[in-house]
């Protein structure tokens, strides 16, 4: 596969997962898309305004300088018919087709995501750090999203456990955000990656993130909720955990602390209790 084709897709603002799946099924190779006439677009089943939109794109766009920008930044692309895209995440309803990876991706399938609020508190975070590190040393991958707070937790303690971790981020890899997450990003790619389906440039918009929080879940066997306020985006997570058949897992809390209103509502809904690390391994050995 020429992958600057691949890229110059990609980066094209309108393409989602089922435009992808057209082009594979009508055309031989991605470069014969990328040259097609408008006629065959249209024979392919392409919406006239989206075909436009394209053409004018393609008009504008130089494949072999988006690949080289993805390069320089020693960012990979991987397609979902591509033997290396993760096997989970190939198990959800509409996966994105393709994937930013910076570093290197494991092939294990023992995963565990590993979310929670942002303002957390001392032991949220001593919670997301200590599980996170004996998981990794039973050699459990450790998904999260690099944010401030549990995810940041979660991925140190990943590191300080030997462990490999992953975090997704919402915008291009060609930035890292947050910033302050700039040398904890760079260890992650030493130990694991940086995972984005979103092309070089975009910035972490807000709307982004639910996105981002599909791709957390569905790389994962299982997602544990750490802390999570009433109306947290991690609750988002945890909703499509569930519609991705994942196993959901949440530390109890206090009851007179607004971030464990989450997790003890999940608690009460049915979502495993976990108070160490053997929990969610023991749940493990016996259900996978």
């Amino acid at each position: 596969m020429d992958k600057k084709y691949l890229a110059a897709f990609g980066a094209f603002p309108n393409i989602q997962t089922k435009h992808f799946l057209k082009l594979t099924e009508f055309f031989p190779t991605f470069e014969k898309a990328w040259h097609a006439t408008i006629g065959d677009y249209i024979l392919a089943g392409f919406a006239e305004k989206w075909v436009d939109n394209f053409v004018a794109y393609r008009k504008e766009t130089v494949p072999e300088k988006i690949i080289n920008e993805i390069e320089e930044n020693n960012i990979n692309i991987i397609a979902i018919t591509d033997n290396d895209y993760p096997e989970n995440l190939k198990e959800i309803y509409n996966p994105p087709y393709l994937l930013y990876i910076k570093g290197k991706i494991a092939n294990i399938n023992k995963t565990i995501a590993i979310v929670g609020a942002r303002k957390a508190d001392r032991y949220g975070r001593k919670c997301s750090f200590e599980i996170a590190k004996e998981l990794a040393k039973q050699n459990f991958v450790i998904v999260s999203g690099l944010a401030i707070g549990i995810d940041t937790e979660a991925h140190k303690g990943a590191l300080s456990g030997g462990g490999i971790t992953y975090a997704v981020l919402a915008n291009g890899l060609d930035m890292i955000y947050p910033k302050e997450n700039t040398k904890l990003a760079e260890s992650i790619i030493e130990n694991g990656c940086l995972i984005s389906d979103q092309p070089l440039r975009t910035k972490p918009e807000k709307s982004n993130f639910p996105a981002r929080n599909r791709i957390i879940s569905g790389l994962s066997t299982g997602v544990l909720i750490v802390q999570a306020g009433e109306y947290s985006g991690t609750l988002h997570t945890a909703s499509f955990a569930l519609e991705q058949n994942r196993q959901l897992y949440a530390i109890p809390g206090s009851i007179d602390n607004q971030l464990s209103i989450g997790p003890n509502e999940l608690l009460r809904e049915g979502a495993i209790p976990v108070t160490t690390a053997n929990d969610i391994i023991a749940d493990y050995q016996t259900n996978y």
